[in-house]
């Protein structure tokens, strides 16, 4: 309730909070841990939100993000979904929930590159009338 209420104290108690992860097993992690495993070139704190650590990580939502590499927070407490609307950032990354409508992935020079590349195949098969 600290992180919905006091707004003064917020950027110390976010440093205590701890959730479990894609990548965290059965262990808690932080925020600061968190930012500190991100690959290049992620740039955003992704989660999920859900009634328990079961439900969400079976979401469909997190194919796209496991895919990349990216970790994934889940926020299984009733308060969490309070407390990150709140929050909006970490340390300068953004908070960004996992089935958010029109998610956009971070990438790298190289995936950008390949994207192109199949865009560019893609358009070459589509015949205008």
């Amino acid at each position: 309730m600290g992180i919905h209420e006091d707004q003064a104290n917020r950027k110390k108690l976010s440093d205590l909070l701890r959730f479990h992860s894609s990548k965290s097993g059965d262990d808690f992690v932080s925020f600061k841990e968190y930012a500190g495993r991100m690959k290049d070139p992620q740039k955003n704190i992704y989660y999920i939100t859900g009634e328990s650590k079961k439900v969400v990580e079976t979401s469909p939502f997190l194919e796209s993000l496991r895919k990349r590499g990216f970790e994934v927070l889940y926020l299984t407490d009733p308060i969490d979904e309070y407390a990150v609307q709140q929050l909006r950032d970490y340390d300068g990354k953004k908070l960004v929930c996992a089935t958010k409508e029109g998610l956009e992935l971070e990438m790298t020079d190289e995936e950008k590159k390949k994207r192109k590349k199949k865009k560019r195949k893609a358009s070459k098969l589509y015949v205008k009338k």
